[in-house]
């Protein structure tokens, strides 16, 4: 059961970019999950984005009632911004644009 909840056991270069965010002290989730995660998608070449803050419990949410977390939900819509719009331009549902990334 192990292997089929690990995450990083299965990323191929078929798998969507993904964006990551955790906290280092996280008390139900280890950080080194996200780092691995991380690690099986650049081995992949698949494209992710991973940010660790410092501190902050499991399951903030949007987190603003922490100031340390609310700049995710910014960089996140960044990196939507950055993946969405090679795609703008994209109308035939085909994947070239994203192919180029």
């Amino acid at each position: 059961m192990r292997r089929q909840l690990s995450n990083e056991l299965h990323v191929t270069p078929q798998a969507p970019p993904v964006f990551l965010f955790h906290t280092a002290n996280d008390p139900g989730v280890p950080v080194e999950n996200s780092l691995r995660l991380a690690e099986a998608y650049a081995a992949a070449g698949v494209g992710h984005e991973l940010h660790v803050f410092a501190d902050g419990p499991h399951g903030l949410g949007l987190g603003w009632h922490r100031p340390n977390i609310r700049p995710w939900t910014g960089l996140l819509l960044n990196w939507l911004a950055d993946w969405s719009a090679p795609l703008a331009g994209c109308n035939d549902g085909s994947t070239a644009a994203r192919e180029k990334r």
